[in-house]
C-alpha cells in the first residue's frame, strides 16, 4: 500500500512537470513577447521559472536585488543603460508565465510589476547621480532633495504588463544651493534639470537591448509646456492656485516611488489639502460629471469584437476606475480611510464604509479583474502598449486565459 501511495505521488508530479512543459512550450509558440525573452534566458532561469507556482508571488520580481541591479561607481551612460535593459529582459517572463502559464493572481502581478517599477526608477536615479557628477558635481543631501512621484496605475501600484510610467518630478533646495565637484558647479534649480533628463533617458530611451521604462512627463502642471522638474513650492502652488478636478483624480494615485523619503512626505502632505476636500461642492459634482461625459465620449465601440478597447470603451477599466475614484474624491475629505491609491483597496474602503452596497462592490471587483487580465493577456501575446481586441482575438485569450467562452464572459 505504501508502495504504491509513493508511485501514485510520483505520476502526479510527473504529470505536473509534464503539463507544466506543454503549457511552456504552447506560450512560447503562441506568444512572441515571451519567446523572445526566453530566448535570451540561461537554463538555469528557465528552471526558476518552471518552478514557481501560483502560491509563490512573492517570487516574482520586485523593487530588491537582483531584479534590479547593482549601481556601479565606475559604470559608463552606455553600461548603466545596458544593466537596466538586460534587469527588465531578465524579468519580464516570469511575469508572462505566472499570469498565462500557471494563471496566478492578477492583482498580486500588477503589485509586484508597480514595485520592480519603483526599484529600477530609484536605481536609474542613483545612477543618474553618480553619472552627472563629474560634469555638474552634486549637492549634499542637506542642501537639496529630490523625488519622484509615480501616478497613474504606477502610484495605485497596479502597473501593466504593457504600461508606460506616469511620472512626476519635484525638488527642494537652499536658495543659495550650488553643485560643487563638477568641471562646472550650477544652482540647484539647473542641476535638477539635468538630472531629470538623464534619469528620463537611462529609463526611457530605446537602445538595442530595449528600454527599461517608457515614461511619460506629461502629467506634471502645465504639461510639456513647463520645466520637466519643479520646486516643491511651484508644485504645490499651481494645485493651489490653478489645480482643477481632473488633477484631484490624478493626484489621487500619486505615491512615492523614489528619491527623499522625508521630501515626499512634504509633497504628499502638502497636496492632500488640494486632493482631499473637506467639503463636497457642486463644482467638483459637475466636473466630475464633464469628464464622465469625455471618457463616454471617448469610448468607441459598444460592440465587442475586434478594436474594442477593455480600458477606454464601455464597462472596461476605465469606467469602473472612474467610478471608484469619483466616490473617493467626493467622500475622502471627510472619511480619510479613503484616501488610498489601488483601486481595489479602495473599492473595499467604500464598501466598509458603507457608501457603495456590498453587492455592487463584489460585481465591480470582479469585472475590474476580469478585465484586468484580458488587458494583460492582450498585452503579452506581443509586448504591445495597446487595450484593443485584435484579430483572432477569442483563440488566444480562451487558450491564454484557460476559458471556453471568452466573449459570452465579457457579456
Amino acid at each position: 500500500h505504501t508502495l504504491g501511495t509513493r508511485n501514485n505521488k510520483y505520476l502526479m508530479s510527473s504529470n505536473a512537470v509534464l503539463n507544466k512543459q506543454a503549457r511552456f512550450d504552447w506560450l512560447q509558440e503562441h506568444s512572441p513577447f515571451f519567446a523572445s525573452r526566453i530566448q535570451k534566458a540561461s537554463e538555469q532561469e528557465i528552471s526558476d521559472i518552471l518552478s514557481l507556482t501560483v502560491e509563490q508571488h512573492q517570487a516574482l520580481p520586485d523593487q530588491h536585488y537582483p531584479w534590479v541591479p547593482k549601481v556601479d561607481e565606475q559604470q559608463s551612460i552606455d553600461e548603466a543603460m545596458a544593466s537596466l535593459r538586460h534587469a527588465k529582459n531578465h524579468g519580464i517572463p516570469y511575469f508572462l508565465w505566472w499570469e498565462l502559464g500557471l494563471h496566478g493572481d492578477i492583482e498580486a502581478s500588477a503589485r509586484h510589476l508597480a514595485l520592480w517599477a519603483s526599484g529600477l526608477i530609484q536605481t536609474s536615479l542613483d545612477m543618474a547621480k553618480i553619472l552627472i557628477t563629474p560634469r555638474f558635481g552634486k549637492l549634499e543631501e542637506n542642501q537639496g532633495q529630490f523625488i519622484v512621484v509615480g501616478l497613474g496605475k504606477l502610484g495605485g501600484w497596479e502597473l501593466n504588463l504593457g504600461s508606460d510610467v506616469d511620472l512626476l518630478f519635484v525638488w527642494d533646495a537652499e536658495n543659495s544651493a550650488v553643485t560643487s565637484g563638477g568641471r562646472k558647479n550650477i544652482p540647484a534649480k539647473e542641476y535638477y534639470q539635468h538630472l531629470s533628463r538623464l534619469l528620463i533617458r537611462l529609463m526611457g530611451e530605446q537602445t538595442f537591448d530595449g528600454m527599461t521604462w517608457l515614461t511619460d512627463m506629461r502629467l506634471r502642471p502645465n504639461g510639456d509646456g513647463a520645466p520637466i522638474c519643479l520646486s516643491l513650492q511651484a508644485t504645490l502652488n499651481h494645485y493651489q492656485d490653478h489645480g482643477q478636478t481632473w488633477e484631484r483624480a490624478m493626484l489621487s494615485k500619486a505615491s512615492i516611488v523614489a528619491g527623499d523619503k522625508a521630501l515626499g512626505e512634504k509633497v504628499i502632505q502638502g497636496l492632500r489639502p488640494f486632493i482631499w476636500r473637506q467639503y463636497m461642492d457642486y463644482t467638483t459634482v459637475q466636473a466630475l460629471s464633464e469628464m464622465k461625459q469625455r471618457i463616454d465620449k471617448q469610448s468607441g465601440h459598444n460592440n465587442i469584437d475586434v478594436g474594442f478597447d477593455v480600458k477606454r470603451d464601455q464597462g472596461g477599466i476605465r469606467e469602473i476606475e472612474f467610478m471608484i475614484q469619483s466616490l473617493q474624491l467626493l467622500h475622502a475629505g471627510r472619511d480619510p480611510d479613503l484616501a488610498v491609491t489601488p483601486s481595489m483597496d479602495a473599492l473595499t474602503k467604500l464598501q466598509e464604509s458603507e457608501y457603495i452596497p456590498a453587492e455592487q462592490a463584489d460585481i465591480l471587483r470582479s469585472a475590474y479583474r476580469f478585465w484586468r487580465s484580458v488587458e494583460h493577456a492582450i498585452q503579452a501575446q506581443r509586448g504591445m502598449h495597446t487595450h484593443q481586441l485584435a484579430q483572432g482575438w477569442e483563440d488566444w485569450l480562451n487558450q491564454a486565459l484557460n476559458t471556453q467562452d471568452i466573449q459570452a464572459e465579457m457579456l
